[in-house]
């Protein structure tokens, strides 16, 4: 054993692809590339591209275990970038089927199991029936046999194809032997005919020639006499086109003068118009002005009437004036008398008001500091109340928190154990879905088998119908028919031939088991065709004669009558059947027609027993066996294979069978798509199922994560509300010690404010005596602005 190691990348499975590659593999997803080209080292910064790639695996045959003559074999293959590709045996130029058929039976070709690559096994195991077969009969060594079998059979297939069309063609021209022999003696008749026919033509030709020339000299004769009249006729023709051009010249000079006279009228009228214009603008103008006019002489006299009574109010407001300068003169001796005696009295109040300025700045500066004593004092309480009524807040708060720490604490065991159970539920939620999922698997496999079977059967039943639909085409354009038989339905069809029922083969049901016979018994009557009358027949055969196209037997229904033996002394025979008319069945009117062609013709199962018993009736009668074997009266042999253009007798039978087996079959699918429908719902069920199993695991999981979530914040907050504990204790002893200080400020301050109280009131008594002196003084001084005013 030889075993190839290394990192991944490093090749190892590029050497079982150049095997797998040089002994014929085609498929480029087997080699792990998107093209074949990709196989072609594409080259790298220190080594350039290849414009090909080469593979040669050589091989020990000394025991002649491969089937080539040579002790050793070097199979080598080449493929250019290009797309070309060469197989060398020994350096010898082969075929690709060479190099599959060299390894055949051996177990290293492509196909075989020497080279198992990477879920290989699997493919194996999960192949179908034929897949798997083929790698059992190479195995087995039996595939090159196969190989060969199944050429062999295309090749028969081809042969057989081939005779078949061999036999049609030989058909088709021994059925024209018959109207070429015609057509030549046609032929003939008319190369005599056509000799005569020319004899006759040439003297009809110097007959015509002789008459046409005394016709022609008659009429040069009238074509001279008619030129003369012609010319005549001209001349007289010119005189009138000159009469003509003189009084059109006389028409244009008494138009041109009408077209100046209507021009000058054009031109009196645009005047006219004009001076008419201009009147009115005139009138317009001299209306307007007077207008203006008449405006202009009010405005005149309205002017005179303003300038008389503003001289009689300018007089008025000048003695005005003059009264008022006296009165102002007065005033202002007045005004300095009192201000002189102002400034006395100000000069007396200002030492006053220079002493109660200094008791109100005293004043103020007691209050100030009374009013800092009182906001320290308020501060002081304030800030106590606060104190106080924050420790009775962070008491309660203290107390919550503990209760808060005992619940968080008790939450955080519920979740733990909410979680175990939650991990519990995942578990069995995650083995029902696994068992969900094998159960989808499984019905998801049958109901694609299903699904094969009704696409198998679906495809049998379309087979069935394209059969169907090959052999009505086949009926319905009369194939295997010859061309005298077409023409004469063609043309009935189309409503030139009248009492045309068809041919025989048409007329007549004949079971499956008794065609072959009943074909062979009819031989070329099977293209005879049944009318209804003798002139039907005649309008037949004379279209025929018309249109060339060639000879066909019509069968009368007035004339044709059958007769059918008497079977009473054959049909206890060994081997008998029956008469040949008694074996397939026709419309009534159509029995005499079956029972001439028929009648006299017995059936038997093998050629044996016809002759058996043909021998027995003394051959008085015709003999068919079920193969199409013939022993005819009086004897004779008439036998071999059948030919392969029969069945033009059974062809409806075979399509109705056709149909009716493609209806099964289509009946046998839609049941398999019932089913399948029917697995589909399982299969849908099923995934219901697994869905509903994946969402309970997913709620579960969901809980786990919330769980998780809410036991984690649950720990956070136990972490907070310790630590909100421990700084609640820590702000109420600092609130108590803040407390014992704002108590010693408040009463040291309630102290200070007694002592600066006692000051501002002695400053109040004082400052109020000096207060009543200035306005004794202030008093006075008003007394004196009033004169002043």
């Amino acid at each position: 054993m030889t075993a190839v190691v290394g990192p991944n990348g490093s090749g190892k499975n590029n050497i079982s692809d150049a095997m797998r590659w040089v002994l014929g593999e085609q498929s480029t997803r087997a080699l792990r590339c998107s093209k074949m080209e990709d196989i072609i080292f594409s080259g790298t910064p220190q080594r350039k591209a290849q414009g090909f790639c080469e593979v040669t695996v050589t091989m020990d045959n000394t025991d002649r275990e491969l089937n080539y003559d040579g002790d050793t074999v070097s199979v080598t293959r080449r493929f250019y970038r290009s797309g070309e590709s060469e197989y060398r045996i020994n350096k010898t130029l082969v075929r690709l089927r060479d190099v599959h058929e060299l390894f055949m039976d051996t177990g290293l070709g492509r196909d075989g199991y020497s080279i198992i690559g990477q879920g290989k096994i699997d493919s194996i195991v999960s192949a179908k029936s034929e897949d798997r077969r083929e790698i059992f009969e190479e195995a087995a060594g039996i595939s090159r046999f196969r190989y060969r079998k199944e050429e062999a059979e295309r090749r028969l297939e081809k042969a057989e194809e081939n005779l078949i069309r061999l036999h049609d063609i030989l058909n088709e021209l021994e059925e024209r032997v018959g109207p070429l022999r015609e057509q030549a003696e046609k032929a003939e008749k008319f190369i005599a005919l056509d000799s005569e026919k020319k004899e006759l033509e040439i003297g009809l030709w110097l007959e015509t020639l002789e008459r046409s020339g005394k016709i022609v000299r008659e009429v040069e004769e009238k074509i001279a006499s008619t030129q003369n009249s012609y010319e005549e006729a001209e001349s007289e023709l010119n005189v009138l086109s000159a009469q003509i051009e003189q009084n059109f010249t006389e028409t244009n000079g008494c138009t041109a003068q009408m077209e100046e006279a209507r021009l000058k009228a054009s031109e009196a009228d645009e005047l006219a118009t004009r001076k008419e214009g201009e009147v009115s603008v005139l009138e317009n103008d001299i209306l307007h002005e007077q207008q203006t006019i008449r405006r202009l002489n009010g405005e005149i006299e309205s002017a005179a009437l303003t300038g008389q009574t503003l001289e009689a109010d300018i007089q008025e407001k000048e003695q005005a004036v003059k009264a008022k300068e006296a009165e102002a003169a007065q005033n202002h001796a007045d005004f300095v008398a009192f201000t002189a005696q102002l400034e006395e009295l100000r000069a007396g109040t200002d030492s006053t008001t220079r002493e109660i300025d200094a008791v109100s700045a005293e004043l103020v500066s007691l209050n100030a500091a009374l009013s800092e004593m009182r906001v320290q004092q308020s501060s002081a309480e304030s800030s106590m109340q606060e104190i106080r009524a924050r420790a009775e807040t962070v008491d309660a708060a203290i107390t919550e928190s503990e209760e808060r720490l005992a619940a968080l604490h008790t939450e955080c065991e519920e979740l733990d154990a909410m979680l175990h159970d939650t991990a519990e539920y995942i578990q069995n939620a995650e083995n029902t879905v696994q068992g969900h999922e094998m159960r989808v698997q499984q019905r998801r496999k049958r109901a694609e088998a299903v699904k094969a079977e009704a696409d198998r059967q679906m495809l049998d039943a379309k087979e069935k119908e394209r059969r169907a639909g090959l052999l009505e085409d086949l009926e319905r354009n009369l194939e295997g028919f010859t061309q005298s038989v077409k023409t004469v339905m063609r043309e009935s069809t189309r409503g030139n031939l009248r009492g045309i029922h068809g041919p025989v083969t048409r007329l007549l049901k004949v079971p499956r088991e008794y065609a072959v016979a009943l074909e062979t018994a009819l031989g070329a009557a099977m293209q005879n065709v049944v009318v209804d009358s003798e002139d039907a027949a005649k309008a037949a055969i004379r279209l025929l004669k018309q249109r060339d196209s060639g000879r066909a037997t019509f069968l009368p229904l007035t004339t044709v009558r059958g007769t059918v033996i008497d079977a009473r002394d054959v049909q206890n025979m060994p081997g008998f059947v029956g008469v040949a008319s008694t074996l397939c069945h026709c419309d009534e009117q159509y029995a005499g027609i079956r029972d001439s062609l028929l009648g006299r013709t017995i059936v038997a199962e093998d050629l044996d027993r016809a002759a058996e018993i043909a021998r027995r009736i003394r051959f008085r009668y015709r003999v068919v066996s079920l193969d199409g074997q013939i022993v005819n009266a009086g004897g004779s042999f008439t036998g071999g294979s059948a030919a392969r253009n029969s069945g033009l007798l059974s062809r409806s039978a075979e399509i109705a069978r056709i149909r009716a087996d493609a209806q099964m079959l289509a009946q046998a699918a839609n049941e398999t798509l019932e089913r399948h429908k029917a697995t589909q719902q399982e299969v849908l069920q099923a995934m219901a199922e697994l869905e509903n199993a994946k969402a309970v695991l997913a709620q579960h999981r969901e809980d786990e994560i919330r769980f998780k979530a809410e036991a984690a914040r649950a720990a956070r907050d136990v972490e907070t509300e310790t630590a909100n504990l421990a700084s609640l204790r820590d702000e109420k002893e600092s609130a108590a010690r803040r407390l014992s200080g704002f108590v010693q400020t408040a009463d040291s301050a309630q102290q200070k404010t007694e002592e600066t109280e006692d000051k501002i009131q002695a400053a109040r008594s004082k400052m109020e005596s000096m207060v009543g002196d200035r306005e004794d003084a202030m008093h006075r001084c008003d007394e004196t602005l009033q004169h002043l005013q």
